[in-house]
């Protein structure tokens, strides 16, 4: 089973940028981030989540037109083709085994430490408008698009002159590094694009990542109504 699901990736040659034009992508859609923090500034709670949704959204959209007049194919990232249902199981595969480590993490803390492990993962409560804008953008647009620059395109690029392993720490690095001044030490974006490295490089497929990414970020907007 293993084999069926890493062929279509191993041996197939794919289409993608090397690594210079990867990290030129990259460093042009950090411009565009800065560009667009600079024009919108002062926006907090609900209107700046539905802002960052509108400027993920342009993103997902330019990563895929550029991908398409690279002259390059859907396939090429897992998205169609033979890697799609593989991907779709690796991604629902890595859902279930976090929601079993997270539960059984709560366990142990709450008989071993008198502590909730989930409680220390949960933020302050949103808002009711806050939280949809949390659950369409962060759950829904920004995987999409992180996940085609991270993965699909760094990681893609690195991997082609570093190697898997490599590629996956340094692709994981600089999507950590992306969420620094949002989010204090991202060790949670560090442990996740660990996460979203292995399930892509497994199944061939930008879908496993996408989905283990919106399941993640589901669960960590949802915790603060239980634990907030």
């Amino acid at each position: 089973m293993a084999g069926a699901l890493t062929r279509p990736w191993r041996t197939t040659p794919r289409g993608g940028p090397g690594p210079a034009e990867a990290l030129a992508v990259l460093l042009a859609l950090v411009v565009l981030e800065a560009g667009a923090v600079a024009a919108f500034p002062g926006l907090g709670g609900a209107a700046a989540l539905w802002a960052t949704g509108a400027l993920r959204t342009g993103e997902a959209a330019l990563c895929l037109l550029y991908w398409k007049l690279r002259g390059w194919q859907w396939g090429d990232l897992g998205l169609t083709g033979p890697c799609v249902r593989p991907g779709l199981a690796v991604g629902i595969a890595f859902c279930g085994a976090f929601a079993a480590t997270s539960l059984l993490a709560e366990a142990g803390g709450r008989l071993f430490a008198d502590k909730s492990f989930l409680a220390v993962l949960a933020g302050p409560r949103p808002g009711e408008e806050e939280l949809l804008a949390l659950l369409v953008v962060g759950a829904g647009i920004a995987p999409l698009f992180e996940e085609l620059a991270f993965r699909g395109i760094l990681y893609g690029g690195l991997r082609r002159r570093l190697g898997p392993v490599p590629a996956g720490a340094a692709a994981t690095a600089a999507f950590a590094a992306a969420h620094l001044f949002t989010t204090g030490v991202p060790w949670i974006q560090a442990v996740g694009g660990l996460a979203f490295f292995a399930a892509y490089e497994i199944s061939g497929s930008l879908w496993a990542p996408i989905l283990v990414h919106a399941c993640g970020n589901l669960a960590l907007f949802l915790l603060p109504l239980a634990f907030g």
